[in-house]
């Protein structure tokens, strides 16, 4: 969006730019093509041990049980100071329940790894070194799951976030036409029928089915599914001093030991 922003793309108007939902472009320049949930992991040994939590508000309450399963670094979660998709989650985290900050410092008292990938979090849960992982990207989740049998994937019941990959035509692009052909096919029903079918990025495209699709996701999870919207707020978010304002309250609430009554506060909000 930085790069957007800046001037690099140009504004494409063609049947499938100009069909492409609202909510999945910004200024005709940048389009949102896949529909990717972001998901709870675990490892499926940790039923034997406690029920593991499928919504934020459940993931809190567990965090506040004594001698917690997920305490002690055994749950992982992306560090928003090393990875900007983990930055722009938590920042829709935000967004999406104003008990976040409390969440937040249940997992830093459970003593939570943070990390800078989804694999590392996916790597660490076959391992066993992680019992639980916290906003990962499905897709790839779901792609790992499908080997490692030993992990469990699950969409939050309270509300799933989705993000898309993006895409832009350079303004200098040395093959126009191509390019321009290149982001029409990925929008198009053929384009979107490959994504929900041959891979696990999700088709956002609703006349399109598969079990990568964004109609096969709402059948699942559904009014509790919230997509990311690619706008203005996409840039805002990525405002170098929003980003230390963040980061200082991140550092502040993931580090405090010491607040008082955590165990007697109430969990996120369930939608």
């Amino acid at each position: 969006m930085s790069q957007v922003n800046a001037g690099y793309a140009q504004a494409l108007s063609t049947r499938e730019t100009r069909a492409w939902p609202a909510r999945a472009k910004w200024r005709d320049e940048v389009f949102g093509f896949t529909f990717e949930p972001v998901v709870f992991a675990y490892r499926r040994d940790l039923a034997n041990r406690m029920s593991p939590p499928q919504s934020h508000g459940a993931l809190y309450r567990a965090l506040q049980v004594p001698d917690s399963p997920l305490a002690n670094g055994h749950m992982a979660l992306y560090d928003p100071a090393r990875s900007d998709v983990g930055y722009a989650l938590y920042q829709a985290d935000a967004g999406y329940t104003a008990r976040f900050w409390q969440l937040v410092s249940a997992m830093g008292k459970a003593q939570a790894v943070q990390v800078g990938t989804t694999r590392t979090m996916l790597e660490g849960l076959s391992s066993g070194r992680f019992v639980f992982a916290y906003n990962l990207i499905g897709s790839y989740a779901l792609r790992w799951a499908k080997t490692h049998p030993e992990i469990v994937v699950r969409f939050p019941r309270d509300y799933t976030l989705v993000l898309s990959r993006m895409v832009f035509v350079h303004r200098q692009a040395r093959h126009l036409h191509a390019a321009v052909q290149f982001v029409d096919f990925l929008l198009s029903h053929a384009g979107q029928k490959i994504l929900a079918n041959d891979t696990p990025l999700f088709s956002r495209r609703k006349d399109v089915s598969g079990p990568y699709s964004a109609w096969r996701l709402r059948a699942e999870v559904g009014d509790h599914l919230f997509p990311i919207p690619i706008d203005a707020g996409l840039m805002a978010i990525s405002d170098p001093q929003k980003r230390r304002t963040f980061l200082r309250r991140w550092q502040r609430e993931y580090q405090d030991q010491t607040q008082p009554n955590a165990s007697s506060s109430a969990p996120p909000r369930e939608h």
